[in-house]
């Protein structure tokens, strides 16, 4: 898949609306998201001395709505000219308050496919309070532990939407990709309307596999899940400047002949891989899925996402488990995001 589309020149992983999203790159898995190193002794610590829990994942039953309360803390780590540093994010579940209730809704968003489809996506608010703590350095003792926090309003329908669903339909569509000797399916949509003839390809392009409206609309939920749970983390500046570590910036030239930025993300069906066993405990799949993001038609990071179906608590990370990051061209830069723990909320008067 492809999404791209100019967007303004602030620079955020994985955010900003891009316009274009064909299905089928070949995006080469980078490294397991989940081989970060183990929390470091201060951190531990301090989440000791902080009441964070920093260990076990418990997971509502099927068909469970998320509750004020519910939380997920996570592990940021940032590996850099040899050097390791980590920092913890804890996001929690909210109440709308009467002023959220008084904001102006959130507009829908169109996207326009090779089919012809014009797909609309609602967006219901829905409160996160996230807190940032660190930065935690190995063999540091001194270094003051800095804590951040803030309140945002994201969609709930893409928390909920997640990015799993995407990767069970993925699994679904390659058998009859492989069936219709199909190595590299044409289809993409954006934010722009595309002409009668690109429609008219894009329609005999995906019937030669049989693709159902559904799974169209499925395509476009790992772009809108990332950017609703990474711009709740970049509500706080000091998570975006970590996060940021890992892109290639554009050139200042291309910008300007840009007039901005222009994005470009790719991910495709025959990339997504079931994780193997032992990684996560959880009752349920896990699935890989590789991505990358291109700015200004220049390599901007790769990743690999670990992910399952949102059920509460993990409604509150879209369902991400897990994400290596990886700068194009700096090898020794990479980061890695993994969920700590997940709970659900006390009952009320415990």
């Amino acid at each position: 898949m492809r999404l791209h589309r100019c967007v303004s020149a602030s620079l955020v992983l994985l955010t900003g609306l891009a316009g274009r999203l064909p299905a089928a790159e070949a995006t080469p898995l980078t490294q397991n998201p989940f081989a970060a190193a183990a929390p470091l002794p201060l951190l531990v610590a301090f989440a000791a001395s902080h009441h964070l829990p920093i260990e076990g994942i418990a997971i509502a039953a099927a068909g469970a709505v998320a509750q004020k309360g519910d939380q997920v803390v996570l592990l940021l780590t940032l590996e850099k000219a040899g050097t390791t540093r980590q920092w913890l994010v804890r996001l929690e579940t909210d109440d709308l308050t009467d002023q959220d209730w008084k904001k102006k809704p959130l507009p829908e968003d169109v996207m326009h496919t090779s089919t012809g489809l014009d797909l609309h996506y609602a967006n219901t608010p829905t409160a996160l309070r996230v807190e940032f703590f660190g930065p935690f350095s190995a063999g540091s003792t001194g270094e003051p532990v800095a804590t951040r926090q803030t309140r945002t309003l994201v969609s709930r329908e893409y928390l909920d939407l997640g990015i799993a669903r995407y990767c069970q339909s993925a699994l679904q569509i390659m058998p009859r990709l492989q069936a219709a000797g199909i190595a590299q399916p044409s289809y993409y949509g954006g934010s722009g309307v595309l002409s009668a003839e690109a429609i008219a390809k894009g329609k005999q392009a995906a019937a030669a596999f049989g693709l159902a409206p559904e799974e169209e609309r499925l395509a476009f939920s790992v772009y809108f899940a990332l950017r609703t749970f990474f711009s709740a983390a970049m509500e706080i500046p000091a998570c975006q400047d970590v996060l940021e570590q890992v892109i290639q910036k554009p050139s200042v030239w291309s910008v300007l002949g840009q007039l901005g930025v222009s994005s470009n993300f790719k991910y495709g069906w025959q990339e997504v891989q079931v994780a193997p066993d032992g990684k996560v405990a959880l009752d349920q799949p896990v699935y890989l899925l590789p991505l990358r993001v291109a700015l200004n038609n220049t390599p901007a990071v790769k990743a690999t996402l670990a992910v399952t179906v949102p059920r509460p608590p993990l409604e509150a990370s879209a369902g991400i488990l897990a994400v290596c990051a990886e700068h194009p061209t700096a090898t020794d830069r990479r980061l890695f995001l993994r969920v700590l723990s997940a709970r659900r909320a006390a009952p009320a008067g415990l």
